[in-house]
């Protein structure tokens, strides 16, 4: 017998997280399992199970479900397996950790800087996403702001040991409520960990976040084919924290344009890839780029004035730090080469709208 509430405990226990990933279900049953799993943030799911009849019941509660099949053999690709043991979830993949002296730990090519404050599910998340890149040659920067000692734990169990992870915890006294609701904290924490980055390229996300797994491969190929150009934007998703709802919150860099995939010529320009645009992604209204859909060469943050300045601390409103960060790149001069792939996602939820509290969140 399957005990559904402790599918996603255990999952965690294990350091693997399903959200937007397509996943495939071995044992499966007769199917609350794989609904579980969808309900976790599991982007597709694919039950297995040899008993014909378990699989027609199971079809039977799923008619009005695309992102859920179910086969008595596997037939469709998949990101993560896992097989139901006696009511357990055993994973059958396994993520890479390379030796401390790899110039992939020595060396990256990437600097990923992540924000944290009280979220130990949605961090567990956020810090796997960047863990599953097709690219290994990263460094991530777990900078958080004073966060309880969960969250610590569950940033500290998902790194698994992977030297590539780096740990900051903010020095100091815990922010009171009105400092924290005075300044835009995770500028702060931005700031704080540029100061460490090595990486020939950076971009930042937040708790809630979540990077695809060819997010890093494509903004390195992005600058590798472009050195002219010292900013890439891509494309977000949206998604509901329980991940009943998607949506994209921006189209292309241009709005209302088509941009031509790598290797193919812009008919309009007679370019392989178009540029973004400033107006765009300083535009106030929905299409305004998130932080996260941003990277930038790390030659940018020595035009900017240092790492320890260089993101603005304005106000506790987001997207007004946001938005005075890329009027700083603006002012430089530097072109945006908009990526047309959407390569990460930020789920929204109660405290997304800049709420600052002391509690445990999710």
């Amino acid at each position: 017998m399957i005990n559904l509430t402790s599918i996603e405990q255990e999952l965690r226990a294990l350091g693997v997280t399903v959200f937007g990933k397509a996943v495939v279900l071995f044992n499966c049953g007769e199917g609350d399992t794989a609904f579980e799993l969808i309900k976790m943030g599991a982007q597709s799911v694919e039950g297995v199970d040899p008993d014909e009849e378990k699989i027609k019941k199971a079809r039977a509660k799923t008619m009005d479900y695309p992102n859920v099949v179910f086969n008595t053999t596997s037939m469709t690709k998949t990101d993560i397996a896992i097989e139901i043991k006696d009511g357990h979830p055993v994973v059958q993949n396994n993520l890479w950790i390379p030796d401390k002296d790899d110039p992939v730990v020595t060396n990256p090519r990437f600097s990923v800087i992540l924000t944290s404050y009280n979220r130990p599910k949605l961090v567990t998340d956020a810090i796997m996403s960047v863990r599953e890149q097709t690219m290994k040659s990263w460094e991530l920067l777990v900078c958080d702001d004073n966060s309880n000692a969960a969250t610590i734990e569950a940033i500290v169990k998902a790194s698994g040991g992977d030297p590539r992870i780096h740990i900051l915890l903010k020095a100091g006294g815990t922010p009171t409520m009105e400092e924290r609701k005075a300044q835009t904290r995770y500028s702060i924490t931005i700031n704080e960990g540029l100061q460490h980055v090595r990486g020939e390229f950076i971009c930042f996300c937040c708790d809630d976040d979540h990077i695809y797994p060819e997010c890093l491969e494509m903004r390195t190929k992005a600058f590798d084919e472009n050195p002219d150009y010292h900013v890439t934007c891509c494309r977000l998703r949206s998604v509901s924290y329980d991940a009943s709802s998607l949506w994209d919150t921006s189209g292309p860099p241009l709005p209302g344009r088509t941009y031509p995939k790598y290797g193919e010529i812009d008919p309009d320009t007679g370019r392989r890839v178009e540029e973004a645009t400033w107006d765009h992604i300083l535009s106030p209204i929905s299409g305004r780029a998130d932080h996260n859909q941003i990277s930038i060469r790390s030659v940018c943050i020595k035009e900017l004035g240092g790492a320890g300045g260089c993101w603005p601390v304005v106000n506790a409103q987001a997207d007004v730090g946001d938005r005075a960060f890329f009027e700083r790149l603006d002012k430089l001069g530097h072109k945006a080469l908009g990526i047309d792939a959407c390569l990460v996602s930020k789920r929204y939820h109660f405290f997304s709208a800049g709420r600052a509290t002391g509690e445990t969140r999710e």
